[in-house]
């Protein structure tokens, strides 16, 4: 479902002198508040990773328009047809929204961390459902041809099934709504 090519991981520290006697520990932050340092780098994650999937649906929007303009329908080009039109518009309108709305809580993470935590989970929730809703309605768009795995269309299954990990990657839609 996309994941293949993600890599996942920790952290690394190269030449780093690290002095305690055999009963310390070493910690990375204050001792006791570890739940709270994840919950808030949650926060930085959830509003991030979405936002990273916005050039994919930009991709798909730009196969799809090609497409439109280059498939002939009765005598005329797919892009004539006010249906075609349509589902490219409002897939633009949904990219829009979500770049948008990405970059608002982005910067929010600056100027108003204090209420990142309702960014962040309005992120997690909206952007994924725009972004998977709108490849979902290009593939339809582009009929049969959105199954291509090569040629000039060939992308276009590549983007649909890398854009399914913005609603699980991390932490799934349905967790935030709760």
């Amino acid at each position: 479902v996309g994941m293949r090519g993600v890599q996942l991981g920790g952290i690394r520290f190269d030449n780093v002198k690290l002095t305690c006697s055999e009963n310390q520990q070493i910690l990375m932050g204050e001792a006791g508040k570890a739940l709270e340092t994840a919950i808030r780098s949650f926060q930085v994650t959830r509003i991030l990773l979405p936002g990273m999937f916005v050039g994919i649906l930009d991709s798909g929007i730009r196969l799809a328009t090609r497409f439109s303009f280059q498939r002939k329908l009765y005598g005329q080009c797919l892009a004539s047809f006010p249906s075609a039109r349509q589902i490219l518009s409002s897939a633009l309108l949904d990219l829009l929204i979500a770049d948008c709305f990405s970059r608002l809580s982005s910067r929010a993470l600056h100027f108003h961390p204090e209420f990142c935590c309702l960014y962040a989970l309005s992120v997690k929730i909206i952007v994924p459902k725009l972004l998977i809703g709108a490849m979902n309605r290009l593939a339809d768009h582009l009929g049969a041809n959105f199954y291509q795995t090569d040629g000039e269309y060939g992308l276009f299954q590549k983007l649909l099934r890398d854009v399914k990990p913005a609603g699980f990657a991390h932490i799934g839609r349905p967790a935030c709504e709760l």
